[in-house]
């Protein structure tokens, strides 16, 4: 289990980590994309020199589950060194990102509880600075969902109403977001390209078949499906206009971003939920832990305080009452917090998973070896991510 140090930013742990932290302290935007740049090359050619001594990926796979309490071998060290920096490099994008925001991230300690105060922050930084009009409709839903039914009505309700929450609860809000943030990134990168080339306006239209196509059309043009600038080299070269929200040019009605993935079957709508590094999940266990602490105290302690339940199938209504319970005489760790910092927690998780599909996404395309670690595939199921999406 990894056991980081509770701090935000979290530390370096390699000695190129620092050195690109410091570029971004000094805020020499040109220099930091050339270093950032450079470092990914290194990188990949540090991986390339240990594959061609014989490591394969299933070594890189294993270095990064070894427990840090473990003792490894010279060769697990060096697969780990490049884990570490792959991780820094990750992180340090990300932080680079909010720093281009202006947002300071939340940092540790200030959910430590028992009353959290995040302080203000730019919303439109974190909302229309980041996400396309369309997906902006699908984060509001998601805030709107996850921060329930008590949400006061009126701005001024928001930052003078407090709710007293389970510290876990609020860490799986947070953590249902930073993945809502990364999976909206992936999904609405390939719908933005679609609707540049048309193919959402067919009155056939078939996800699948339309991925396949665009696939194929950037396959020739040498572009990544993923790659920014393909978007914009999409509008030139079709010379699109600007869509109305609800029609297309001919009249016909463009197809929404949510209508577009609940067409997905359900092996592209877990494909495009899940992490796709172990580098990703070990960035974001350190950042969970650096925030919240050790979530499998969190669950230990409330699955305590819940205790044995009367019935061996209890009612939702049941534990609920039972949490409650255990929230009001303050049997579980708990934070008092404004439903204006709940919202700031939520948007700055959902842009912190959507920066870190763009990490990857970057990384993929300038590494001339692959650096990062492919994730096993999750047993995840379909259903279950189409509830993490209101209105799919």
């Amino acid at each position: 289990e990894i056991m980081p140090p509770q701090m935000i930013p979290l530390k370096p742990k390699s000695s190129l980590g620092a050195a690109l932290r410091r570029t971004i302290n000094e805020g020499d935007r040109n220099n930091y994309e050339w270093i950032q740049n450079e470092q990914i090359k290194w990188i990949s050619s540090k991986k390339k020199e240990l594959i061609n001594l014989g490591f394969q990926t299933e070594d890189f796979s294993d270095a990064m589950m070894l427990p840090v309490t473990g003792k490894p071998s010279k060769s697990n060290n060096k697969l780990m060194e490049i884990g570490k920096m792959v991780t820094d490099l990750m992180y340090n994008m990300i932080l680079f990102k909010f720093k281009e925001l202006g947002v300071e991230p939340i940092g540790a300690g200030e959910l430590d509880g028992p009353f959290a105060d995040l302080g203000p922050v730019d919303l439109i930084q974190l909302t229309s600075g980041i996400h396309t009009v369309e997906a902006l409709e699908m984060v509001r839903s998601h805030l709107l969902s996850a921060m329930g039914p008590m949400l006061p009505k009126s701005n001024e309700g928001l930052y003078t109403s407090a709710a007293k929450l389970p510290k876990l609860q609020l860490s799986q809000v947070y953590m249902t977001s930073v993945m809502f943030g990364y999976f909206l990134r992936r999904v609405d990168k390939s719908y933005q390209v679609a609707k540049s080339m048309k193919i959402l306006d067919e009155p056939e239209f078939d996800e699948k078949s339309a991925v396949t196509r665009l696939e194929g059309y950037l396959r020739r043009r040498k572009m990544p499906l993923t790659d920014t600038e393909s978007l914009s080299f999409l509008d030139s070269e079709y010379e699109t206009e600007s869509y109305d929200e609800s029609e297309a040019e001919d009249g016909k009605r463009t197809i929404s971003i949510q209508d577009y993935i609940q067409r997905f079957d359900q092996k592209t709508m877990i494909q495009s939920a899940s992490l796709m590094s172990q580098e990703a999940a070990v960035l974001l266990q350190e950042y969970q832990y650096a925030h919240f602490g050790n979530i499998r105290d969190l669950q230990k302690e409330m699955a305590q305080a819940i205790g044995p339940m009367e019935s061996p199938q209890p009612s939702q209504d049941q534990i609920v009452k039972k949490i409650t319970e255990a929230v009001e005489n303050d049997i579980v760790q708990t934070i008092v917090i404004t439903f204006a910092d709940q919202r700031r927690l939520i948007l700055e998780a959902v842009a912190f998973g959507s920066f870190l599909r763009e990490v990857e996404d970057h990384i993929l395309k300038k590494a001339d070896e692959d650096i990062l670690t492919p994730l096993p595939q999750l047993p995840l199921d379909a259903d279950n991510i189409r509830g993490m999406l209101p209105g799919i």
